[in-house]
């Protein structure tokens, strides 16, 4: 009973999350159309994806990265096999991994922006020689914390299996991430959703009669001809 409450929550969770992202994302409503007597108005320019620039990749706010990743995390740790303390421990360390590889990348991206204009004015070929430097050890200090955290798991007595399973979740985590968002933002209101392991509706024929109720001769069925009283002499 506990675990099927956890998951419900957890996919109550998933789904408002989802709901929230998609509705946020909503189109802009067309523009107006023009005044009479002034002409068309110029075509509006492609959008992303159609024939324009590619669509950025989604945006994930803090409070939606927090919320999925306690469900993502949650979901791995019942798949393991693993016990509430364990569980607990997975969370901590994989936070810890998250917020370390996060800074670091931040920092990764500060230096990529100087790198940039180092290499733009051409002049200053001791400052490319320290970024080029800094970006070395940003790779060797992130290689380091994803070693740290893979040691940490030794104590949790887990076999070959769950420890690859952490392996995969570890490295396609990000990846999860967006595409559930871009999921969600590809949502339409209105659009059908599939519950998980159950195959998609067949399209409707329109030719095909639908349902009838019990007692009813089918829409195309022949009328029976009408029945006369024979008349009294």
């Amino acid at each position: 009973m506990i675990k099927r409450n956890r998951a419900l929550m957890a996919f109550a969770v998933v789904l408002m999350v989802c709901v929230g992202i998609a509705w946020a994302q909503a189109p802009a409503p067309p523009p107006a159309p023009p005044a009479h007597g002034v002409g068309k108005a110029p075509a509006p320019p492609p959008g992303p994806g159609k024939g324009g620039p590619p669509m950025p990749p989604p945006e994930i706010s803090e409070e939606n990265r927090r919320l999925l990743k306690q469900v993502m995390v949650s979901r791995l740790s019942r798949d393991l096999g693993l016990n509430d303390e364990q569980s607990l421990l997975l969370m901590r360390r994989f936070d810890e991994l998250q917020n370390r590889q996060r800074e670091l990348q931040r920092e990764r991206a500060e230096v990529m922006r100087r790198l940039r204009q180092v290499l733009k004015q051409q002049e200053d070929e001791a400052a490319l020689h320290r970024l080029m430097e800094r970006l070395e050890e940003l790779k060797r200090q992130s290689a380091a914390s994803e070693e740290t955290i893979r040691r940490s798991f030794d104590g949790m007595d887990l076999n070959v299996w769950q420890k690859a399973k952490i392996e995969l979740f570890i490295n396609d985590f990000e990846n999860q991430l967006r595409r559930i968002v871009q999921q969600a933002r590809n949502g339409r209101p209105g659009q059908e959703k599939m519950a998980p392991g159950f195959p998609p509706r067949p399209p409707r024929d329109a030719n095909r009669p639908g349902p009838q109720r019990p007692g009813r001769p089918p829409q195309d069925a022949p009328k029976p001809p009408p029945v006369i009283a024979p008349s009294n002499p």
